[in-house]
């Protein structure tokens, strides 16, 4: 069977141009398979803190993961196990905002460095960075980059990156990401930042 997401090819020329504009927007996502589908490899990449177990879920869709409980907010468990969204990981990101046109940035708040375990990603909005991100371009080597970073496609005269076929690489992460949600959630408890998400009245 053909693989939908694909592998993608280094273009170091556009990239080192262009300075990496949508690695200033946000980190890239993962899938299961740059950890070789294995579990024990996801928690000993996290805890290099490179990466961080977040929420993925289609962009065509509204979908709110969260529930308001009398304790405070937690995940909506319904959805994950109905596969509309899914726990994934990605690169670890910095909370900060672009200025000059992606020349220069600051750091919002006095946490620069968002939590590992960053369940409430979608507060952050639009205001962060990819934490790989270095002036000579990412820290890994390209076949150590999470997989939606290398199948990105340069275009140095347009806003964004694309991602080719984008619909359907989508829909493949939701598929692939979907069986780990209970694996990720033990090592989500377990390497919890407790003080991040109680200051944000957010529990797992």
């Amino acid at each position: 069977m053909p693989d939908v997401i694909g592998y993608g090819c280094e273009q170091k020329n556009i990239c080192a141009q262009c300075g990496g504009k949508c690695c200033l927007q946000r980190g890239c996502t993962c899938v299961p398979g740059d950890f070789d589908n294995d579990i024990k490899k996801m928690k000993k990449a996290l805890l290099t803190g490179n990466f961080s177990i977040g929420i993925f879920g289609p962009e065509d869709r509204i979908v709110n993961p969260y529930l308001i409980t009398e304790r405070g907010i937690t995940l909506n468990r319904q959805l994950f196990k109905d596969g509309q969204v899914v726990l994934s990981i990605a690169s670890r990101e910095l909370n900060a905002r672009i200025l000059d046109d992606y020349k220069t940035w600051f750091f919002l708040g006095e946490q620069k460095l968002r939590p590992i375990v960053d369940l409430l990603r979608q507060e952050a909005d639009s205001d962060c960075i990819c934490a790989l991100l270095t002036p000579k371009g990412c820290k890994l080597d390209f076949s150590k980059r999470p997989r939606l970073g290398r199948i990105l496609v340069p275009v140095f005269d347009r806003e964004n990156c694309y991602i080719p076929n984008r619909k359907a690489v989508m829909e493949e992460l939701l598929k692939q990401w979907a069986p780990y949600f209970e694996g990720l959630l033990e090592i989500a408890r377990e390497l919890e930042d407790k003080s991040w998400d109680k200051s944000r009245n957010f529990y797992i």
